[in-house]
């Protein structure tokens, strides 16, 4: 953890480009009847910092003709995050459900952006940054973002209208509709079996 820390104050103090997370959660607002504290706002910002950050990441392959993700690095980075979580004290199942959708939503939009570039369609203005030197840092401090503010909200929250509140919350950052659906599909409601 403390190396993660390290590392990111050196990049930052390098002055990598690449998405920045804002500084602290937004105060509590209320939304079409919903009220969202500051953490359920926090948590909209990181997923939408995540999936930022994996569009550079999707950008980075294609410029280089790298393929997919290693579905075993995926997995890797999957229990990491799941040992993580287990370690604060949130239930490891739900962990994994969690991030294993905010994979899904990612290898979505990559895909999705992989058929715009190779028709040379909405080709990014930017050039490639490195994975392992910048965005996987940048990856990895906010997935800690991420699942500091699950243990403020003491658990992985779910519900109809909070689901909506992701969507909409992502949708007017841009993110393409599936890609947002498949993101939040983690906070709908738990159906009784």
């Amino acid at each position: 953890m403390r190396l993660l820390a390290i590392l990111i104050v050196g990049l930052l103090a390098a002055g990598c480009a690449g998405p920045k997370a804002p500084e602290g959660p937004p105060t509590a607002r209320q939304t079409k009847g919903f009220v969202a504290s500051s953490d359920l706002f926090w948590l909209s910002e990181m997923l939408s910092q995540r999936l930022t950050i994996s569009q550079s990441i999707a950008w980075s392959r294609f410029s280089s003709g790298r393929d997919w993700p290693d579905p075993e690095e995926a997995a890797g980075d999957l229990a990491v995050l799941v040992e993580q979580c287990r370690r604060l004290g949130l239930p490891p199942s739900e962990a994994k459900a969690f991030f294993e959708i905010q994979q899904q939503a990612a290898a979505e939009q990559e895909i999705r952006l992989y058929r715009k570039w190779k028709k040379k369609t909405d080709l990014p203005d930017t050039s490639a940054l490195s994975i392992n030197g910048t965005l996987r840092p940048q990856l990895e401090a906010v997935d800690l973002q991420i699942i500091a503010t699950l243990v403020r909200l003491q658990g992985f929250p779910q519900g109809k209208e909070l689901r909506k509140f992701f969507q909409i919350q992502l949708e007017n950052r841009g993110f393409m509709s599936s890609v947002v659906r498949t993101a939040v599909s983690v906070f709908a409601p738990r159906r009784n079996t």
